[in-house]
């Protein structure tokens, strides 16, 4: 029984990275026609959730001496956005 659950494993992992493969294809396929069709086409990202910076931002000034982990989770966002907006509105 182990050879045959041993064996689907192996077969289930098989496909995982085929499709993996064939994922990754089709996106540099995509990103290379765009390229083709705009050369000064530059892919812009994600972007940013204002509604839930402006939320971080008002948590920051509401409690100011509330940990960046605290406010993390209040807004729903990572640590890492937290801080990352800190250091934007951290005067220069």
């Amino acid at each position: 029984m182990d050879v045959i659950n041993n064996m689907l494993i192996d077969l289930m992992a098989t496909m995982a990275r085929l499709d993996q493969e064939k994922r990754v294809e089709r996106i540099k396929q995509g990103l290379e026609n765009k390229k083709a069709a705009d050369p000064d086409w530059r892919p812009s990202g994600k972007g940013r959730n204002t509604a839930k910076w402006e939320e971080v931002k008002s948590l920051m000034q509401k409690h100011p001496t509330m940990s960046a982990d605290k406010i993390a989770k209040l807004a729903d966002c990572g640590v890492a956005t937290v801080y990352r907006i800190k250091r934007e509105a951290a005067p220069a």
